[in-house]
């Protein structure tokens, strides 16, 4: 996934208030800066255990409830947080 040099440049940015769930397909290998900050309306992050990075500031601003709404499948494969 790319990076991107401030929030405001992710695609789907106009749409932050209304995404409350992210589950990410399996073709992800890595979420890149500011990918997903500000979604502030999300109730539950699901990753694969395909995702090796994750870029700074990605899920900045996300407003979980609860860090168990956070959720990394089992993997062995994260190399940079």
């Amino acid at each position: 996934m790319w990076d991107y040099n401030k929030k405001e440049d992710v695609p789907w940015y106009s749409f932050k208030n209304d995404i409350i769930e992210l589950q990410l397909p399996d073709s992800i290998s890595s979420i890149g800066k500011y990918a997903f900050s500000d979604l502030s309306q999300v109730t539950q992050i699901v990753l694969p255990q395909t995702i090796t990075a994750i870029g700074d500031y990605a899920f900045s601003g996300c407003k979980l409830a609860k860090f168990s709404d956070l959720r990394l499948e089992q993997t062995d494969k994260l190399l940079r947080l």
